[in-house]
């Protein structure tokens, strides 16, 4: 039983973490929660936790703090880190620092987490062997190479040790389908990495048995000896183009190859290779390949337009012209994200905000699923399907516009954000307006002129709105419930859930919820 230890400021977060599977029956047990990393410290080193799960931003140590304060104790489990959008330049920090991977908390599933875990343990699995071997192995041992280079800790120096001769410089071949958790097909059929190393061993016999090392299960390393590229005078972007062009034609299986253009020692290699996971995720723009490792290079900020800008202009040309026009202004905007290449999950979150943002304008709002469009923009494995993905969503934003032409005023829409991100968290009218950057009384009155009601009642009715859906849906105490949504008082809890509801929390349970 692995022993895992969560690391979050937000109730909300942990309680559906520990609710989202049923751990014991996967091998793992939630040992303790904490809710920054100071305390997490403490549990640490009271329960020698196998591994953690951590957000990025917490109060008094947050979770970049946690990371470096684990690398200085030289401690042996495994880290995962999970991320809200923007949060990107932490999360590069995190994963240089030693973390195995991130999820963003918007889009986290079972068996995305169940999949995060078992790379975890399969890493784990490996120490343990290695630990476990009173000799050493001489051959140029798969096992080794891959925990040296998928793990940050297994340092160049450990891999001496295990004593097996080595070229002096290899090229690299990084092969990866992106966008995918596992190598799939045109037809959506899975292939396992075995089938396709043993299809690699049969129609490129000219490459050692030991080349072959998997990354992740959506890539795999070569490792080409510069003793090798000489005697077949085949250099890495030759085989990469060989290896892609291969398995399209009779697996029909796109592949994305990152390559060297020279031959380089395994220290520099290793930290290519980390490198390349977000390097191949240039494929969004284009997918040709093979391409060189040096030459590829995302943008992590979106700086020549903010995202209520850009929203404000398209919402502008909906209301004058048709979704069409429309669609050719987001092109202009997509044609210099393409120029920049600026990274796929930054530009996915910034569009997301942007359509949040166009939709809250609107005074007819919740008109739209906000949940699916997020699913649709996030599954989006290039270009195209996000222009698909997008088109549609203009065209419904036309429709609404067609019944509807109000606008709520921009800072009415801030307004509606902030507390839509903040419900969970006590904050005040004068936190509120300070965010916004408007007088207290004015904002009141421009909310209740736009949306007819106050702010502290559409405060009110969204906190009840998330604890309803809370009561339904998991088996929590009320004062749970009550922490979740932002409100410490039970009592009070209580009596502002019967005034909206008409009856009080256990009787909303009682009555809505099957038995």
């Amino acid at each position: 039983m692995y022993q895992i230890l969560l690391v979050d400021d937000e109730p909300m977060v942990k309680i559906a973490l520990k609710t989202l599977l049923r751990w014991e029956d996967y091998g793992f047990s939630i040992c303790a929660t904490a809710s920054d990393g100071k305390e997490a410290l403490d549990f640490i080193d009271k329960f020698h936790p196998e591994i953690i799960i951590t957000d990025l931003k917490m109060p008094i140590m947050d979770g970049l703090e946690l990371i470096k304060a684990l690398k200085k104790i030289c401690y042996p489990g495994k880290i995962l880190v999970l991320s809200n959008y923007g949060d990107y330049e932490y999360v590069r920090q995190a994963l240089k620092l030693g973390a195995i991977d991130y999820m963003l908390k918007i889009s986290l599933n079972k068996d995305g987490l169940l999949e995060q875990l078992r790379t975890c343990t399969d890493l784990l699995s490996i120490k343990r062997k290695e630990s476990e071997l009173s000799a050493p192995d001489f051959s140029l041992n798969e096992l080794f190479l891959k925990s040296y280079f998928t793990d940050i800790d297994f340092t160049y120096e450990k891999l001496k040790n295990c004593r097996f001769q080595t070229a002096n410089a290899y090229f690299m071949c990084y092969i990866t389908q992106p966008f995918q958790k596992k190598f799939t097909n045109r037809k959506g059929d899975v292939l396992p990495y075995s089938f396709i190393k043993n299809l690699l061993l049969e129609n490129f016999n000219y490459l050692p048995p030991g080349s072959f090392i998997q990354i992740h299960g959506n890539s795999f390393l070569i490792l080409y000896a510069e003793q090798n590229a000489q005697e077949t005078n085949l250099n890495a972007w030759e085989l990469g183009k060989r290896i892609t062009s291969y398995f399209s034609q009779f697996l029909s299986l796109s592949l994305y190859a990152i390559v060297t253009k020279t031959a380089l020692p395994l220290e520099e290699l290793k930290e290519i290779c980390f490198q390349c996971p977000e390097l191949a995720l240039s494929w969004f723009y284009d997918n040709t390949s093979p391409v060189y490792a040096d030459e590829l290079h995302l943008h992590h900020n979106i700086a020549f337009m903010d995202y209520r800008s850009l929203a404000s202009e398209l919402l502008d040309t909906l209301s004058k012209t048709d979704a069409l026009h429309s669609f050719e202004t987001l092109h202009l905007f997509m044609e210099k994200c393409t120029a920049e290449k600026i990274h796929p999950e930054i530009l996915k979150g910034y569009l997301f905000r942007m359509c949040s943002y166009m939709e809250l304008s609107l005074a007819t709002s919740n008109c739209i699923d906000l949940s699916a469009l997020q699913a649709s923009i996030e599954d989006s494995r290039d270009l195209v399907e996000l222009n698909h993905n997008l088109n549609e969503f203009f065209c419904q934003m036309q429709h609404l516009l067609k019944g509807d032409t109000r606008f709520y005023k921009k800072e009415v829409v801030e307004c509606i954000r902030y507390i839509q991100n903040h419900y969970h968290e006590k904050f005040t009218l004068a936190d509120l307006s300070a965010s916004i950057g408007m007088s207290e009384n004015y904002l009141c009155k421009i909310f209740k002129d736009d949306t007819g009601t106050s702010i502290i009642q559409y405060t009110h009715i969204l906190r009840m709105e998330k604890a309803a859906n809370l009561i339904l849906e998991n088996n929590l105490f009320l004062w749970e419930i009550a922490e979740a949504v932002g409100i410490s008082d039970q009592f009070y809890f209580n009596r502002l859930f019967k005034k909206i509801y008409g009856m009080t929390p256990s009787q909303y349970r009682d009555t809505k919820k099957p038995h």
